[in-house]
């Protein structure tokens, strides 16, 4: 028996065994699954405390054991407290709801709706977002059909819309034409508004004094309406005419000269550019001559194509033009009314349309309006907030421009039957008073913006940098301040073209030197 194992063994046997172990390393290793493992899950203790349950209540033996088996507690100076039992879910609750009748009783029913009978508990769709107005759901291939109807009724809505804009005639287009362009004109050249008004007061006297002879001609049966003459021909008593001499004192002119200046005049040619302006917005037709060095701007009738003469439009005198042009000048600076909207009311620009006394001629419609430069005087007061020492004072302003309007309305009702009554007294002294009225407001918002509460008030608002309220109080004082002097202009517009007082405010104010050449 040798000691020493032999050293190199036969090769079969290590074979098998070198098989063997690899079967089995691959059976234990098919077998076994390589995975971390499942985290360990930590041990939770819920303590929970109850507020509204008190502590058990042991009978004697119980506490006299427990004490027993305590330890002897060592004494300190600081002994532990009883829990004091002041918060619980019930105090809690009791607080919310309040006492029984008290608001806040009262405000925490009404919250939760406990004493409406209706009510109900709010849905699950109740809670989802969606758009307030009402949804209505259109199939996709009727999509085009619901555009199309939109899009329709969109264009009606728009051709309305345009067609209440829109001037009733070509005449009227032509004078809201005229009053835009000579304010963007008179802007510019603000000092000509005394050359405007002098040429318009030319106009207008050459156009009334044509309508006063027609129409008294027309009553003596002396214009022999279908005449195919552009003038007028008088025809006497058993058709005899009249003579040369005679027929020079019927004869109306149908022209008139109202401008001459230099041709090279720039100035001059401003001048007919207003004449032509003025003729335009009065219906009547304008043209230029040259003569030696100068150019003349005549204004004419127009010729009638049914008749065949002279005749003015079926309108009567429009509001004056200078009248129109100062005022939106004057808004243009002290008020944010757009101009667009200003220059559209037919109150300033489009004139009332007149009845013609003649049956041949087509029904135009127009558009009525019953507030006259009076009555506008009050919507101007209730535009904007007036302070309260100047407010005091706007009662006795209505009812002053009521009893003005209210005897303007009498005087019109006897110019109708007697044309040549003169003004009465009374509306005379009732606009002087008004007139007072409106100096006496503006002197009382003076002394209120003067003042030395105010003047007060300024400086402490200005030093403690609140520049809200300091804009605030000059945007009011700059309101009233405006409201007035457009007051002021209404007035002067009245008594001017309404009444005829040409020299205006300061006729109305001396009557007496006026009358008697003063």
């Amino acid at each position: 028996m040798a000691i020493f194992p032999e050293l190199h063994p036969e090769p079969s046997s290590i074979e098998r065994v070198d098989a063997w172990a690899v079967t089995q390393l691959a059976d234990a290793l098919s077998g076994t699954a390589i995975t971390s493992p499942p985290p360990r899950q930590a041990r939770t203790v819920t303590i929970e405390i109850p507020l509204d349950e008190r502590e058990p209540i042991q009978d004697e033996s119980t506490r006299l054991r427990l004490r027993a088996a305590r330890p002897e507690p060592v004494h300190t100076v600081y002994k532990r407290s009883e829990p004091i039992r002041r918060d619980s879910l019930k105090r809690r609750e009791s607080l919310l709801k309040g006492k029984e009748g008290s608001r806040r009783r009262q405000r925490w029913e009404n919250d939760r709706l406990l004493n409406n009978p209706h009510a109900e508990p709010p849905l699950p769709s109740d809670w989802q977002p969606h758009p307030t107005y009402a949804v209505q759901n259109v199939p996709y291939f009727l999509a085009p059909l619901w555009d199309a109807e939109y899009a329709r009724k969109s264009q009606e809505r728009q051709a309305r819309a345009a067609a209440a804009k829109a001037p009733a005639s070509k005449e009227e287009a032509a004078a809201a034409k005229v009053a835009q362009d000579l304010r963007a004109k008179m802007k510019r050249a603000k000092g000509a508004k005394g050359l405007l008004q002098d040429l318009e007061d030319e106009v207008r006297t050459f156009v009334r004094q044509w309508e006063e002879k027609e129409r008294q001609l027309e009553g003596e049966g002396l214009i022999e309406p279908d005449s195919e003459d552009e003038e007028i021909v008088f025809v006497g008593r058993g058709g005899a005419t009249m003579s040369d001499e005679r027929r020079e004192e019927r004869h109306l002119e149908k022209d008139k000269l109202i401008y001459q200046g230099l041709i090279d005049d720039h100035g001059a040619a401003f001048g007919r550019y207003l004449t032509h302006q003025i003729a335009i917005y009065y219906g009547l037709k304008t043209w230029s001559i040259t003569k030696g060095g100068e150019r003349l701007a005549y204004v004419g009738l127009k010729i009638d194509p049914k008749t065949r003469r002279p005749s003015l439009s079926n309108r009567e005198l429009p509001r004056p033009l200078v009248c129109i042009t100062i005022l939106l000048l004057w808004l243009s600076s002290f008020t944010i009314i757009p101009l667009l909207k200003l220059a559209a009311d037919p109150l300033l620009l489009h004139p009332p349309i007149r009845k013609s006394n003649t049956n041949n001629l087509p029904r135009q419609t127009h558009h009525t309006t019953t507030m006259c430069q009076i009555c506008g005087i009050s919507e101007i007061a209730k535009k904007d907030r007036w302070p309260k020492p100047v407010e005091a004072n706007k009662v006795d302003l209505f009812f002053l421009i009521t009893t003005i309007h209210d005897t303007y309305e009498q005087y019109q009702n006897i110019k109708k039957y007697t044309p040549a009554a003169p003004i009465p007294e009374l509306l005379i002294t009732l606009l002087r008073t008004l007139r007072e009225q409106l100096g006496s407001i503006e002197d009382d918002r003076e002394k209120w913006w003067t003042s030395p509460a105010k003047r007060e008030m300024r400086k402490t608002l200005d030093l403690e940098g609140n520049q809200k309220k300091l804009s605030e109080l000059h945007k009011i004082n700059t309101a009233v301040k405006g409201r007035l002097e457009e007051m002021q202009a209404r007035l002067g517009c009245f008594v001017k073209w309404t009444l005829g007082m040409n020299g205006g405010v300061y006729e109305l104010d001396n009557a007496w030197r006026v009358a008697g050449g003063v």
